[in-house]
């Protein structure tokens, strides 16, 4: 094994049996490179090799006796690494925290004498307090409904005029997780690896931002978006040289742009004949964020940091290598999914988190919206930790209004005002209890634009006695 390591000598090769041999003389002009295999191969060999002779030999004890008596004669000083809770540094170690291995352990139960379950019975009793807590839960997460682009389109249908909210305060069981990270600790004459607590509100915060599959859904989002976005571009620039080539006709190429993402049916049509190309650029979500927000989002590719002179090349190859909106839309997908797995520490950081679950239902005249709803409050801060979190929304209708045609008219006022918050007179607050509200006063008269005209009540009346007629038939 070890003569492979050595290069072999050169030779020549001539006939066994007697004949003529041609000798020319030559040079050699390049010049031979190391091999970069044999030279690790070579190094990792000559490490185990002192490691095993250093272990072999016996060890010298003076060092140890001199060691002893200066550390006895030094006074007595705490580590610095002492304030860590569950920690064992010694002050004649190194520790090397190995980031990329965390653990997290299952807190102890609290008991009747701990301050913090005592925090717990006081919030319970105040329930002035409660009631508050739950009203704030309930109006962030109607002015976060109100622009989710998703829900839109069924408050548009059901016309909501009564909010009922039901909440519930839980508080935890047990203490906060205890979360530890691998280190690697080097001691004179001994390598070992050991287990160390973090401190507290650090170890969920690495956690989430060392998470492997944080940062690979991250990823993942991120390159999907890429490819769909490079897809398009392609496919936009492929169907206009077609076109200008007169391979492809304008009829056929107006009916890629029929089927429409939700988030897109409410942007205006363009007045001019647009290319696709500049149609696809367009339909971009990236196109509807302020040029500030990106220059903050994309610091390298939009913000200062691009602008510098070491960094104009990295943008300039960037921008050479691949579409400029495939690479900022990519990137935006990348860290708006990353954001999302940052949030989640903020509700479990806290160390005295009281979870606020349950629901709000957002009722109208066609059905109602049923929203799950997550919530983390912390009685040390007395304030809510983040944002409240909407799990899953159901769309529930009432299928005996559901397709009557009035309804149908006087939600045209309606559908112009849901998208504003501020503009919308129908819905209403109901105190965050449980129990249903009262009934709401009617809701306001449609605008003069939406109320039907004779006719139309009166083709209305027949296509109900014809589907009258037929139902009698049948039977």
């Amino acid at each position: 094994m070890l003569k492979s390591l050595f290069r072999r000598s050169r030779t020549a090769r001539v006939p066994l049996q007697s004949g003529h041999i041609d000798v020319q003389r030559v040079s050699v002009t390049r010049q031979s490179k190391p091999v970069i295999s044999r030279i690790l191969t070579s190094f990792v060999l000559s490490y185990c090799v002192i490691s095993t002779i250093n272990q072999l030999l016996p060890k010298e004890q003076p060092k140890k006796s001199d060691q002893n008596t200066v550390a006895s004669r030094l006074p007595e000083q705490p580590p610095q690494n002492a304030s860590l809770p569950g920690s064992d540094f010694q002050p004649n170690e190194i520790s090397l925290p190995l980031l990329w291995s965390i653990r997290k352990r299952r807190g102890l139960p609290y008991r009747p004498e701990d301050p913090e379950w005592k925090t717990f019975q006081k919030l319970q009793q105040d329930h002035k307090l409660v009631h508050d807590i739950k009203v704030q839960v309930a109006k962030l997460v109607e002015k976060e409904a109100t622009r989710r682009e998703q829900l839109i389109g069924f408050f548009r249908v059901i016309q909501p005029q009564e909010m009922r909210v039901s909440l519930e305060l839980v508080v935890p069981l047990n203490r906060p997780p205890v979360y530890e990270v691998k280190y690697l600790v080097l001691k004179p004459g001994q390598t070992s690896v050991a287990w160390r607590q973090l401190p507290e509100s650090y170890g969920s915060r690495l956690d989430r931002a060392l998470h492997p599959i944080i940062l690979g859904k991250a990823f993942y989002y991120g390159l999907k978006e890429f490819w769909v976005i490079s897809y398009r571009i392609t496919k936009a620039r492929a169907v206009d040289r077609l076109t200008s080539a007169g391979l492809l006709s304008s009829s056929n190429t107006s009916t890629l742009n029929n089927i429409r993402p939700f988030y897109l049916s409410h942007l205006p049509t363009a007045r001019r004949n647009l290319s696709e190309e500049e149609k696809a650029a367009q339909q971009l979500p990236i196109r509807r964020i302020p040029e500030n927000d990106m220059k903050k989002m994309l610091p390298f590719l939009r913000g200062e940091y691009g602008q510098h002179e070491s960094m104009q090349g990295y943008r300039d190859a960037v921008r050479t290598m691949t579409y400029q909106d495939a690479i900022e839309s990519a990137c935006t997908m990348f860290r708006l999914h990353w954001s999302l797995g940052q949030s989640k520490a903020a509700h479990t950081d806290a160390r005295d988190p009281c979870h606020i679950i349950g629901h709000i239902e957002f009722v109208g005249e066609r059905g109602k919206l049923r929203l799950d709803v997550f919530a983390v409050y912390s009685p040390k801060a007395k304030s809510l930790v983040g944002r409240p979190v909407i799990t899953k929304a159901y769309g529930i209708p009432d299928a005996t209004k559901w397709h009557d045609p009035r309804l149908r008219r006087r939600s045209q006022g309606f559908i112009q005002d849901v998208s504003q918050p501020k503009g919308n007179p129908g819905l209403k607050q109901t105190p965050p209890t449980a129990v249903a509200a009262p009934p709401s006063p009617a809701p306001p008269p449609p605008p003069p634009e939406s109320v039907p005209d004779e006719s139309g009540t009166d083709t209305d009346e027949k296509e109900r006695r014809e589907a009258d007629e037929e139902r009698d038939g049948e039977k």
